[in-house]
């Protein structure tokens, strides 16, 4: 009669290793299945399409643009009794423009003291055709022909202290316009933009500066002749003079 200590053994391996086999893994619901797939991050964030993150960054070793040259002149402004020469004249703040087409007449004056652009003074004439005026001219004016143009300045010292033209607090007066050159006098005063800055400061000077010209013919000379003016390379671009306010470079 066979042993049947051989065929117990054989039982008994055949249990421990179906204990070891990994179980069948239980299907799980659709609802289930799509829980843990939100829990799971993708393995690459996706960009949408003109995302600004998607722009490749510029490179360390770019050169920063070009900061514009100065323009010819001279800037002196006083202001509450003390003279101060203005040494910077930005060429792209000191421009004469007209763009009919845009309803766009205009003509600003602008320096800064440190050639670090600051403090910072400009004034502007909006609605002005400096060729279609007769000189000297004081702004504001009553007269027909310049009545509707506007005289605003702004004074920055620094970016928490700023005056500006409160109504008709400046007046501006345009003596000569030679070529492209322009030479004026303005006096007022202007207001603080904030109530800790104190009371109204005034302010005075007079200018004598090289101007962009765009849409505006140079000025004759005292015999009344034309002047030839040498493009510069710093013409306003047409996106410029009909942008309104918006700053250039210093």
């Amino acid at each position: 009669m066979p042993t049947l200590r051989p065929i117990a053994l054989a039982l008994l391996l055949v249990g421990a290793c179906s204990k070891d086999a990994p179980s069948e893994p239980t299907p799980k619901s659709a609802a289930a299945a799509g829980a843990d797939a939100a829990k799971t991050p993708p393995s690459r964030p996706v960009t949408p399409p003109h995302d600004p993150h998607a722009i490749a960054k510029a490179k360390d070793d770019q050169p920063p643009p070009p900061v514009l040259d100065d323009s010819v002149g001279t800037f002196d402004v006083t202001v509450d009794g003390t003279l101060t020469h203005f040494l910077r004249i930005p060429r792209g703040q000191n421009r004469a423009v007209a763009v009919p087409d845009a309803g766009v007449a205009r003509v600003s004056v602008a320096a800064a003291e440190g050639h670090d652009g600051w403090p910072h003074l400009r004034i502007v004439l909006e609605g002005l055709k400096l060729d279609a005026v007769q000189l000297p001219l004081t702004l504001p004016s009553d007269a027909e022909d310049v009545k509707d143009v506007t005289v605003s300045a702004r004074y920055q010292v620094n970016d928490n202290r700023i005056y500006t033209e409160e109504g008709a607090g400046l007046k501006v007066t345009l003596e000569s316009f030679v070529g492209s050159r322009l030479r004026g006098s303005f006096e007022g005063t202007l207001a603080p933009t904030a109530a800790g800055l104190g009371e109204p400061i005034p302010i005075s000077g007079q200018f004598e500066v090289e101007l962009g010209l765009r849409g505006v013919a140079p000025g004759p000379d005292a015999e009344g002749k034309a002047v030839a003016v040498e493009p510069s390379g710093h013409d306003v671009p047409a996106a410029a003079a009909e942008g309104g306010e918006a700053q250039p470079p210093l």
